[in-house]
């Protein structure tokens, strides 16, 4: 186990080694409401302007009204988070969010879940971009990979590179990892785009817009993987016309 303290120490020993750039994280690397954390705020805001990276990096946030959204959070390299939180759009039935007929259980059957309260997160309703000094960077969440709409949206916003958060312990040894990485090849061919797939157990990579596996890791080693991604402004003739 990881107190959010670890986890910093951790983070601040690999980007003191690593290039400066941009820093992708995983889903849930911080797993608290980080827009109300104040110290967390200042401590992720301090490693960025310490290493001079931007990050993209995964917490829980909520809205006005208390809802609950899984979400990443733009960290700029002068210290300043981004005012545009990502919320996941696609959510996963029972794990992320709680179908409406679950409703009718008990309480304690709602709880199974997994969610939030058993009640689950609320889907977010459109992209967003971190517009970084690095590159304007679309962020995704888990299996929004595997959506082609959700990521070509994404570049209609902006995005000149695609990143995806993912929380796969879940999975356990599973091939999920492999499965996704390889529809994250997908993802970049049809929208000419660099895609970083940053997975908390592995494996994660760096895919160009080709779909060629640039750098990657394996499952369940503790690792600093590096690569170069490119801004690239050219829209796909699938990401312009794909609607689904």
């Amino acid at each position: 186990r990881y107190s959010i303290e670890d986890l910093f120490r951790i983070h601040r020993d690999l980007m003191t080694t690593a290039p400066k750039g941009l820093s992708v994280w995983t889903e849930s690397a911080l797993p608290t409401y980080l827009s109300l954390e104040k110290g967390t705020q200042l401590n992720i805001k301090e490693l960025a302007m310490r290493t001079g990276t931007d990050i993209v990096v995964g917490a829980m946030d909520n809205d006005k009204n208390g809802k609950p959204y899984n979400s990443a959070y733009g960290i700029t390299s002068s210290g300043k988070i981004a005012d545009n939180i990502y919320h996941k759009r696609y959510l996963v039935p029972v794990g992320e969010y709680a179908p409406p007929f679950l409703q009718l259980l008990p309480e304690w059957a709602r709880r199974m879940t997994n969610t939030p309260a058993g009640g689950g997160f609320n889907a977010g309703d459109k992209p967003e971009v971190f517009d970084f000094a690095t590159a304007k960077v679309g962020p995704l969440i888990c299996f929004e990979t595997i959506s082609p709409e959700v990521v070509a949206s994404t570049v209609r916003e902006g995005a000149q590179v695609l990143v995806n958060i993912s929380d796969l312990a879940w999975f356990h040894d599973s091939l999920i990892g492999e499965q996704m990485i390889a529809t994250s090849v997908m993802r970049a061919v049809e929208n000419r785009r660099y895609f970083v797939f940053a997975a908390n157990t592995g494996p994660s990579a760096v895919i160009d817009p080709l779909g060629r596996v640039q750098n990657r890791c394996g499952i369940g080693t503790a690792q600093l993987l590096t690569g170069k991604v490119g801004k690239v402004d050219d829209i796909s003739i699938f990401t312009s016309w794909y609607r689904l």
